[in-house]
């Protein structure tokens, strides 16, 4: 989607008509402008993975316990069964823990994306 938004540019379009070959349309102009775009969706899509596997391990459909590996979602699963009365500490430090990858990735997104979008350079806020 990057690749066709930069196609269209003024640069691009400049770069083309004094005969630029598209490989060095793509490496030199589109690529380093889509670069922090690119990196700052995947860092962001992070969460929701995350989410999406201890959702669907809490609920049992990905079953770790077999393999002898743990999830968030089964710790979870785990820590109701035990009962919030008797064991409060296995449901909070799950909850705990996924509410800090959650917060840390979309901070971490942010600073990205701040970092790497270009109509902010030179200016200081």
């Amino acid at each position: 989607m990057q690749f066709y938004r930069f196609k269209g540019q003024e640069y691009v379009l400049a770069s083309r008509t004094l005969g630029a070959k598209d490989r060095r349309l793509i490496f030199k102009h589109i690529l380093p402008n889509a670069v922090g775009t690119l990196v700052t969706s995947s860092v962001l899509m992070i969460p929701g993975v995350i989410f999406s596997e201890s959702s669907l391990s809490y609920l049992g459909i990905i079953n770790f316990t077999t393999s002898g590996l743990s999830s968030i979602g089964s710790l979870l699963n785990e820590g109701q069964a035990a009962g919030l009365q008797n064991h409060p500490h296995m449901l909070l430090f799950p909850c705990v823990i996924i509410s800090l990858l959650m917060i840390c990735f979309n901070l971490f997104g942010n600073g990205l994306r701040d970092a790497f979008n270009t109509s902010l350079r030179g200016s200081e806020n």
